[in-house]
């Protein structure tokens, strides 16, 4: 039985604000998902059956050497929960739940992570529940196949993103984005520099190996991340390094030790604790400067917040799409972002010695760039929860 409902989970992993102003609207009707009712589904794991694996990978035609060795490791080493487990444990939540909402909506928070979630999502998928996806940071349509949304291609019924670029597909949907970021005073960022801070805003590797890849940085990359900011900041004057804070998602546990390489190299340097959301730091008035070194949501936070703003991204791991390619070489002709870390350190230098912010804020072509940036990535409004409201009201009685 389809019930006229619209469940919503893991929104409000970032966005709990939101999600208890939307659920106030009762039209459509909404129930918000929790660990208690997730709780309910106990998911049992089978052995691995090497013949039936055998079979499925002597039934796939590989067309090259790389494809099979993909399909090779695949088959070798998905786990049984993927596979062999799939049946009984769809048959189980079958006899659990006699009802399944009209609507899920979720991010990749949700069906990335949860294995609970995926198993019940699919059951209702199974029996006409629709499903709803929503852009969740700020890689998608920069970067060149986003991972996230080239996956959930396979099951989703509509995708929300952020602004104009997620138009390419006909059940994509733009509404505002959910970041809520205080406008800076620009009359106050114009004085002097002598208080301001310089905000550093890194990634670093997840805690558990692999990790989201284009969020936080997977296994592999790590030491190249890491090498490239740490040639960053060892190409800043004392002076520099003094003003800079460092927010970092870093294991507290700093098992790489990392962290404790960065307090050695640079004893001037400081931490400041992210669970301060970036929306509320950066609305602080001792903001002066933003660095960001890696593609996620900051360098759009930062350019709705308005602060002057340097970017440097690895382009290795970071491969532009060619859609977008003109507003990275716009970017780098504001001087704003960069390839080498080395430059961008130079160029942090170059307008911290500045008496002001006059080269951001009344730089026409940088104020220009940054709202087409907003428009194609970023789209906002006021009070976007109305807006949200409407367009899945449409869609749930259209």
């Amino acid at each position: 039985i389809i019930s006229d409902k619209l469940y919503i989970y893991k929104v409000d992993t970032r966005h709990a604000k939101f999600l208890k102003d939307f659920t106030k609207f009762k039209i459509p009707p909404k129930k918000k998902i929790n660990q208690n009712f997730l709780d309910q589904i106990k998911l049992k794991l089978f052995n691995k059956d090497q013949n039936l694996r055998k079979k499925i990978y002597q039934g796939i035609d590989s067309k090259n050497k790389l494809d099979k060795f993909i399909v090779q490791m695949c088959i070798k080493y998905l786990p049984s929960l993927y596979l062999e487990s799939v049946a009984i444990n769809l048959s189980l939540i079958s006899k659990k739940f006699q009802t399944v909402p009209k609507f899920i909506m979720s991010n990749a928070h949700g069906w990335w992570t949860d294995d609970r979630f995926k198993f019940y999502t699919s059951f209702c998928m199974l029996n006409k529940t629709k499903y709803i996806d929503i852009q969740h940071n700020g890689t998608y349509f920069i970067i060149k196949r986003n991972p996230h949304f080239e996956i959930s291609k396979h099951f989703r019924d509509y995708f929300i993103g952020w602004g104009n670029s997620c138009l390419q597909e006909k059940m994509n949907l733009k509404l505002p984005v959910l970041y809520s970021i205080k406008k800076s005073n620009k009359q106050s960022l114009s004085s002097k520099n002598s208080k301001k801070k310089i905000i550093f805003m890194g990634a670093s590797i997840k805690r558990f190996f692999g990790g989201y890849f284009h969020s936080y940085l997977n296994g592999g990359n790590s030491f190249l991340y890491y090498s490239i900011q740490y040639e960053f900041l060892k190409n800043l004057s004392k002076k520099t390094i003094k003003d800079i804070i460092l927010r970092l998602r870093h294991n507290s546990r700093d098992p790489r030790g990392y962290i404790e390489f960065l307090k050695k190299n640079f004893s001037d340097i400081k931490f400041e604790d992210i669970k301060i959301p970036a929306s509320e730091r950066l609305a602080k008035k001792n903001v002066g400067i933003v660095v960001v070194d890696h593609c996620s949501t900051p360098w759009l936070e930062v350019l709705f917040s308005n602060k002057p703003l340097i970017i440097f991204w690895n382009n290795k791991e970071n491969i532009i799409s060619s859609e977008y390619k003109n507003l990275i070489n716009s970017l780098k002709k504001c001087q704003i972002y960069f390839d080498c870390p080395i430059a961008a350190a130079k160029r942090l230098e170059e307008v911290s010695d500045m008496s002001n912010y006059n080269w951001w804020y009344k730089d026409k072509n940088i104020q220009k760039l940054r709202n087409k940036l907003l428009d194609t990535f970023f789209f906002h409004q006021k009070h976007p929860v109305k807006i949200w409201n409407d367009k899945i009201n449409e869609i749930f009685y259209g």
